[in-house]
């Protein structure tokens, strides 16, 4: 009742929208090469290809969290800050405690590379969960050189529907500039401020965000390192300008991904 509810809500919506807003189906976007070039016209070129991004296969990490919000309304959490172990949710001996924590990270041998699936995996196998009882995972981890990952997933209600509903980018840049990309179906919602703080219209932030989407397809099979090159190289930017890199993609199914990767 609650989906009838709320795709009954989006009809009228886009109902009431008028023609030269209608939000754009990305699962069936036609572009051409003239459609990129004048969409980002705007934006600094440049003619070298991006940098490899850094993996963390060679740093040394020093802190990570996991949450886990899981569908009988429990919620665990593995936590290690340098010194101190916390388990939340479930039962573990205080002498134990320290081994239960620093496993879970072993065993996740995490790196920007893995696809996010393999990440999932490798918590659920350990943990002894099954993926159809979680609602919602949450991993950050911090490593010696400053570098910090966030990486948070919803699981999808439908897997069928894979519209995307709402996007979000920023890119904060070492010299201070930043780059935001904004869309949102439901609030009929498109923006795009550029790196030298310009701020496109409406239909030019709808066609800027339909490009970039037409070259992205960010699923469970991706990896940080996928995502960040595949955006950077859309857009022309170096990797080793970038301090600040989020993303999240929100689509029909509910289905969220989330990232961030800074460097500092």
């Amino acid at each position: 009742m609650k989906y009838i509810i709320w795709t009954l809500f989006f009809s009228v919506l886009v109902g009431c929208t008028s023609p030269e807003e209608e939000p754009i189906d990305h699962t069936e976007i036609e572009t051409s090469e003239e459609t990129v070039e004048e969409a980002f016209s705007n934006d600094e070129e440049s003619e070298e290809d991006v940098e490899e991004v850094t993996d963390t296969e060679q740093l040394n990490p020093v802190g990570y969290k996991l949450e886990l919000d899981l569908s009988d309304e429990q919620d665990w959490v593995y936590e290690w800050n340098g010194s101190s172990y916390v388990v939340e949710g479930r039962e573990v001996n205080a002498e134990e405690l320290e081994e239960e924590v620093m496993s879970l990270l072993n065993t996740l041998d995490f790196s920007l590379s893995m696809n996010l699936n393999a990440v999932n995996a490798r918590i659920f196998d350990y943990l002894s969960i099954d993926s159809e009882n979680v609602e919602e995972l949450e991993l950050d981890l911090t490593f010696e050189n400053g570098t910090f990952i966030s990486y948070e997933y919803e699981q999808p209600e439908d897997e069928d529907l894979q519209q995307i509903f709402e996007f979000e980018l920023e890119i904060e840049f070492h010299n201070g500039d930043e780059m935001v990309y904004e869309y949102d179906v439901l609030e009929n919602e498109a923006e795009v401020e550029q790196r030298d703080g310009s701020e496109l219209d409406y239909e030019a932030s709808l066609e800027a965000i339909d490009v970039l989407l037409y070259e992205l397809d960010v699923d469970g099979s991706s990896s940080i390192n996928s995502i960040k090159e595949a955006v950077l190289s859309t857009l022309a930017i170096e990797e080793d300008e970038v301090e600040t890199f989020y993303f999240e993609q929100v689509r029909e199914s509910d289905e969220r991904i989330q990232i961030e990767h800074s460097q500092r």
